[in-house]
Order: structure tokens, then C-alpha cells, then sequence
């Protein structure tokens, strides 16, 4: 079945039916609630500072996953960029002067991803990893159903993982720490068509690319027993974002303004302006926007706190309390280069609930800004 007969088969289901089906508790795993301050100016603080120096000798770090008190990445030697070849290392992230850790797996690795209770790495097989066990199969590839697909994103949740391929969308059971063979439940199978994921709790969204479905963009939701079906249709989904996180019951995505995206003239590698919306997590309806930011890249929340790239004005990467968005903290700032006239300056970004690590565009190295 095609991803556009799918979808409109989905839509039509859903027709007359409560939204209810799609509602579901929403919590935010690592991230705990603090009292703090607002920001009250635009101070420059310190660059964020390095917590891994980097090495010449690998590639640009391009996944990382924070969780239980440690930062994993992948590393890869320069040339070659075979799942074989990637290397997963970790570093304690209470002790920032330890030498990082080489973790050896029997498998290829094509995606990785942390909670507080393990590490989980996808390649043709499914991995956990207790931070201080041993490594245990959680979905082998041998499965006829599975065999030699290779799950290229992980989303946790509180007790499955989805697991997002091309053209296959699957819930696994965690059971972290036991060595039974996970349950794995199908939610989608279609037409590979670009999408970006998220989730919290047993809650998954994921947004497909309008150009392959219609002028306004759905944001579909899944959980356990619960078949991918249409959570949300706005016109602020009209370009596909390239982040979806969740935090304090609100899902939050960039998009463009109502009722067409707008010229984005003060950062080369940006074709709109992608300012960022939230949605009640629960009950869907009208996206609502978030402060007075615009061009906003990739970003982390975390009980109430953004920290994430934007160039309205110059690319920065900047910190701000989503209760009092006008004020931020300026974290970094990335000059215009040749190689970012076609990209952001933040490749990926991650967090946990004491910090957000981020590499930069064609880097290797890591660095980490308190929340």
C-alpha cells in the first residue's frame, strides 16, 4: 500500500470518530521540574564548553544520546562511512575529565538512543545495553518479517522503543535488562516518504513531508495497539520540520506562519522562516506559537527551557525559558562559511536534565550547555 492511499484511508476512518483514540499521558523522560529564574537579558555567556575535544583522525560525530549519567556517540573513520565502521564510545557526564569509553558490539550500527536505564543501538539487530551490564538482543534480525531491514532512528518511550525505517514503523517492547526476545507490532508499512518522528511516554508522532500529501501537513500520533492515524492537520505543518520534541504535555515542532511560508533572508542555508509552535500533546487543536523567535534550526526542551539554534539575525545558539521566550541567553554564535550556505550550524542536539550536548556541522567535537 502507498504511504498517499494510506494516509487518505486513515483520514477517512477517522472521520466522525473521537479524538480520543489519539489521547494519551505524555511525560518527559530525563527531564525533571526546577525552579528557576527567567533570563532577564541577551548576556553572552561562555561558548558552550567541550566535553569531547574531538579527534582528526574520525569524522564528523553525527548521533548522540544522553541518559543514566552518561553521553554516547558514534564515531567513524574519515572515508568511510559503512554502518561496519562506526565505533560506539561513551563518556560520563559527572565527570568530565574521564577518558571516554570504546563499548564493543557484534553488529553494525545504524542508530542509537539512551533512557535512564540503558543504551539501545539499532543496526540489523535491536541492542540494549544496561549502563553498567552486559549487551542483550532485543529484536533479532533473524525474524523473517525483519531480516535485513536496518532501523535507521530509535524514539524512546517509557516502555516501548520506536523503531523508524524507511518504510516500516515499528513498537518494541523494552524489557531492559532481560534477555527475552521483544515483542515487535508493525504500526505503519507503506511508501517511503520523508518524515521526521518524536515522542514521550508511549506516545509517537511523526509528521510526513507535505510535498507528498497535500498543502497542509498531518501530524499523526501511534502508541501501543494503537495504529498510526491523524493527530493534527494545520497549516503550520506546510514544510516538514526538521525536530519534534515533547515536554510538560506540549509537542513542539517548527513551521511556517500562516497561510504561506515567507522568505528567509538573514541565514543562506534557510529556504523559510521556521518559527516554532506547540500543540497540546492531549488534545491536539490550533498550534499555538512560542515567542517572538524566528528561523529556529534543531533544539532541545526540558521542563520549560529551550535551548536551540535560530538566525533571526545571526545563527546562534541560544538559551530561554519557554514561559518567558522575549528574553534569551546567547550560548554560541557560528559565522557565515562557505560550507553553511546550504546547512545549519548545528548538526544534532541532545539532553538529559542537567544539560544539552550539541555538535556542530562538519565536527567532531562535542560540547554541553547547562539548562
Amino acid at each position: 500500500m502507498s504511504i498517499m492511499s494510506g494516509l487518505a484511508q486513515t483520514r477517512m476512518a477517522l472521520v466522525g470518530v473521537s479524538m480520543q483514540v489519539l489521547v494519551g499521558l505524555v511525560v518527559v523522560v530525563g527531564c525533571s521540574s526546577r525552579e528557576e529564574s527567567p533570563p532577564t537579558s541577551s548576556a553572552h555567556l561562555v561558548a558552550g564548553e567541550v566535553f569531547f575535544g574531538g579527534d582528526p583522525r574520525i569524522a564528523p560525530v553525527k548521533d548522540l544520546a544522553a541518559g543514566g549519567g552518561w553521553l554516547y556517540w558514534v564515531e567513524r573513520r574519515l572515508g568511510d562511512d559503512t554502518s561496519s565502521s562506526r565505533v560506539l564510545r561513551r563518556k560520563s557526564t559527572t565527570d568530565p575529565a574521564a577518558t571516554p569509553e570504546t563499548l564493543t558490539l557484534p553488529d553494525a550500527i545504524w542508530a542509537i538512543a539512551a533512557d535512564q536505564d540503558a543504551v539501545y543501538v539499532a543496526g540489523l539487530s535491536l541492542w540494549s545495553r544496561p549502563h553498567s551490564g552486559p549487551w542483550v538482543l532485543g529484536l533479532s534480525a533473524g525474524r523473517t518479517d525483519l531480516a535485513g531491514r536496518a532501523f535507521l532512528e530509535i524514539v524512546v518511550g517509557d516502555r516501548y522503543l520506536m523503531l523508524d525505517h524507511n518504510n516500516r514503523i515499528v513498537l518494541v517492547a523494552k524489557h531492559a535488562g532481560s534477555t527475552t526476545t521483544a515483542e515487535a507490532e508493525t504500526v505503519w508499512e507503506g511508501e517511503y516518504v520523508p518524515h521526521t518522528v518524536g515522542g514521550a511516554g508511549d506516545r509517537f508522532f511523526v509528521v510526513y513531508d507535505p510535498a507528498s500529501y497535500g498543502p497542509t501537513g498531518p501530524m499523526m500520533a501511534v502508541g501501543p495497539g494503537q495504529p498510526l492515524g491523524v493527530f493534527v492537520e494545520a497549516p503550520q505543518l506546510s514544510l516538514l520540520p526538521r525536530t519534534i520534541r515533547v515536554d510538560g504535555g506540549f509537542v513542539y515542532f517548527t513551521g511556517p506562519a500562516p497561510p504561506t511560508p515567507t522568505s528567509c533572508p538573514t541565514w543562506p542555508g534557510c529556504s523559510s522562516d521556521k518559527l516554532l509552535w506547540r500543540l497540546d500533546a492531549r488534545r491536539g487543536g490550533a498550534p499555538e506559537r512560542v515567542g517572538p523567535i524566528t528561523t529556529v534550526g534543531q533544539f532541545a526542551v526540558c521542563a520549560g527551557a529551550f535551548i536551540g539554534e535560530v538566525a533571526d539575525g545571526q545563527a546562534q545558539l541560544v538559551k530561554l525559558s519557554l514561559d518567558h521566550p522575549a528574553s534569551r541567553i546567547v550560548v554560541d554564535e557560528f559565522a557565515y562559511t562557505e560550507l553553511r550556505k546550504t546547512t545549519w550550524p548545528v548538526h544534532v542536539i541532545v539532553a538529559d536534565d542537567r544539560h544539552a550536548y550539541y555538535v556542530t556541522t562538519g565536527s567532531s567535537v562535542i560540547r554541553r550547555v547547562a539548562w
